[in-house]
């Protein structure tokens, strides 16, 4: 279960968006949804697992700046704050939630060398793993080009560098480390 893209505003900004200007209310909104949630699901057996937030960005620059995808070291610092947050008040909920596996983001969910440099585990987090979402090779998996059907040595590369790199940026932190999405466009070539 996670929090899935909230609601987004006018300027597309949402209530966790990791500004500084949004802080207060993002760590209100972490508190309120999750001790909601958490207390809704306490009692659900183990094969339950929060996921705090779906790539936490700075939506309302989604479109004027690079940064939206990389992070930079504020946000990811704020974003740390609201994962400390959302695992504090879910293992507050009592049930199964003290030992549940709770999903921590990296800034957009990205693998990113900014993303993951910045990115800290909650003191006492207890049963974690941290969320990337990757698209690699990026224009196989995610392109439009309906041609673009063979997975080649060189897409098999790419592949491997990206977890090479996730293995490299966060393995270090001692806990799962979970491509919560990843996938490929429709290239209609079922026969091939």
């Amino acid at each position: 279960l996670d929090y899935h893209h909230p609601v987004i505003a006018a300027d597309k900004s949402s209530s966790t968006d990791p500004t500084a200007a949004n802080k207060t209310t993002g760590l209100r909104t972490m508190s309120e949804y999750w001790t909601q949630i958490a207390t809704a699901f306490k009692d659900y057996d183990q094969r339950l697992s929060f996921e705090i937030l779906n790539e936490p960005r700075d939506r309302g620059q989604y479109y004027a700046n690079a940064e939206i995808w990389t992070g930079c070291k504020e946000a990811a610092e704020i974003l740390n704050e609201y994962n400390a947050k959302a695992v504090e008040v879910i293992r507050q909920t009592g049930g199964n939630n003290p030992n549940r596996l709770l999903i921590l983001p990296t800034y957009a969910n990205s693998t990113g060398e900014t993303a993951c440099k910045y990115f800290a585990l909650p003191e006492n987090a207890g049963n974690v793993a941290i969320a990337v979402h990757s698209y690699t090779p990026h224009d196989f998996a995610f392109g439009g080009d309906l041609n673009y059907v063979t997975f080649s040595r060189q897409e098999y590369n790419e592949l491997e560098e990206i977890i090479s790199d996730i293995y490299d940026r966060l393995s270090g932190f001692g806990v799962p480390v979970i491509i919560t999405e990843t996938g490929t466009t429709n290239k209609y070539n079922k026969d091939e």
